[in-house]
């Protein structure tokens, strides 16, 4: 019976050491417990919900042009997947655009149940003239399809301001590879961290990529996007 009792105490702390090791992947893991994704975290194991997220196919389905033209004359050509430029391959690229002020806007909406999400982007810009930067932003809508939260990760040359965005959270993307820049805050539990409020439900999450042009001319390009579900590894 002894013999019996120290089995059964040693699969039990077997047991207790699996949950405590193992917690992360079965609802222990505490909101935003990884900011990095890699091959072992839990979010690691839902797939992006943005199509095309490489821009590795020459197709844009899901993508939406939303240009702001605010002068008169501007031209905006419309932004496309090219198969080059890109930071291993292709990219989204919104060709050399000349404006006395415009925007250029596409826009990938997602569905959501929550605010509990895994977020990332590269971009970077090229200005010839005048003033210009690039951004990705993140749109959290309520029912009403308001935006109830809004992140705004944006780059430019420096000395260059950022966007004109009341009641968003702004930040600057953080130096990447060669030329680009990155969304330097890649969970919403860091977002949250840093005082943007999450809607209590939300309905959709739109992901933009932006390019503003103010008195000049400039282009731009997006790489290896990414949104996944935080709760999916939990």
């Amino acid at each position: 019976m002894v013999k019996i009792a120290w089995v059964v105490l040693a699969l039990l702390i077997g047991i207790a050491a699996c949950v405590i090791f193992f917690g992360g992947t079965s609802g222990a893991a505490p909101e935003g417990a990884w900011g990095e994704l890699t091959s072992g975290s839990p979010a690691a194991v839902a797939p992006t919900l943005l199509f095309n997220a490489d821009f590795s196919k020459e197709q844009t389905t899901g993508w939406m042009s939303r240009p702001e033209r605010r002068g008169p004359g501007t031209t905006l050509p419309d932004g496309r997947v090219i198969p080059y430029d890109g930071r291993s391959g292709g990219a989204f690229w919104f060709p050399p655009t000349k404006a006395k002020s415009a925007t250029q806007r596409a826009v990938f909406a997602v569905p959501i149940p929550h605010c509990d999400w895994y977020l990332d982007g590269h971009a970077r810009v090229k200005v010839t003239a005048g003033t210009a930067r690039v951004a990705i932003e993140y749109v959290f809508q309520d029912g009403n399809g308001e935006a109830a939260a809004t992140y705004i990760a944006w780059a430019g040359p420096p000395g260059t301001p950022p966007p004109a965005a009341p009641g968003a959270l702004l930040e600057e993307m953080a130096l990447s590879d060669g030329e680009w820049r990155r969304v330097p805050s890649r969970t919403t539990w860091d977002l949250k961290q840093k005082g943007l409020a999450m809607p209590r439900s939300p309905v959709f999450l739109e992901v933009r990529l932006r390019l503003d042009v103010e008195d000049g001319s400039a282009e731009a390009w997006f790489d290896d996007l990414d949104l996944r579900d935080m709760k999916a590894g939990r």
